[in-house]
């Protein structure tokens, strides 16, 4: 198997079979893999401890289950990846592009999250406190509107729609309020929080 950059420069090559276990063979060499390209990738349940791959495309990589801690995954593209189950503790993910990236039971303790930008709602699934830092960070609403945390946000789930607040900002039933404006439905969902607690 062979490993290729994103300008079709061979990186490493392995007798491995497959691109995980080619991924797992190169690490273990401490091979440097920033550049490489790993579009749709089936790299589920790898073992990827200490990679690392600064500014390699994972477009629509399949790492479910992988193990990817104590990483260096720093301006990685993981646009539309899939990390249910997947472990990214202690891993470098400054300016890594997350919009897209599906996340479910995702372990995120330690990691650098500074400057990334997410938009999949599945983001407000993470434990964002257990994150060593997200300075910069940007949640993409929609694609379009960005919303910039500049600190831990509330999120709660509950039976009215998730509610996620940050600073003068409100995500709620899809829709991003900023400075104070909110709809009569969000009011409701506010009032009810309020009453609850």
């Amino acid at each position: 198997m062979i490993i290729k950059s994103l300008f079709n420069k061979t990186i490493y090559q392995s007798n491995q079979r497959t691109i995980k276990a080619a991924l797992e063979d190169g690490i273990q060499k401490n091979i440097d893999f920033s550049f490489a390209d790993f579009r749709h990738a089936k790299l589920s349940n790898g073992n990827f401890d200490g990679l690392v791959a600064r500014k390699a495309c994972f477009w629509a990589a399949d790492l479910d289950g992988a193990d990817i801690g104590i990483a260096d995954l720093r301006g990685a593209d993981m646009r539309c990846t899939s990390l249910k189950d997947s472990c990214l503790a202690e891993t470098a993910l400054t300016d890594a592009d997350l919009r897209g990236a599906y996340f479910s039971r995702t372990i995120i303790d330690g990691a650098v999250l500074d400057g990334i930008r997410a938009s999949c709602p599945s983001f407000w699934s993470l434990d964002l406190p257990t994150a060593s830092s997200f300075a910069g960070a940007v949640f993409c609403h929609l694609g379009e509107e960005d919303m910039a945390l500049e600190g831990v946000p509330w999120v709660i789930d509950g039976p009215q729609p998730r509610l996620v607040i940050e600073g003068g900002k409100c995500l709620s039933g899809g829709e991003l309020y900023i400075g104070g404006k909110m709809s009569p439905a969000l009011e409701r969902s506010l009032l009810h929080l309020k009453i609850t607690l």
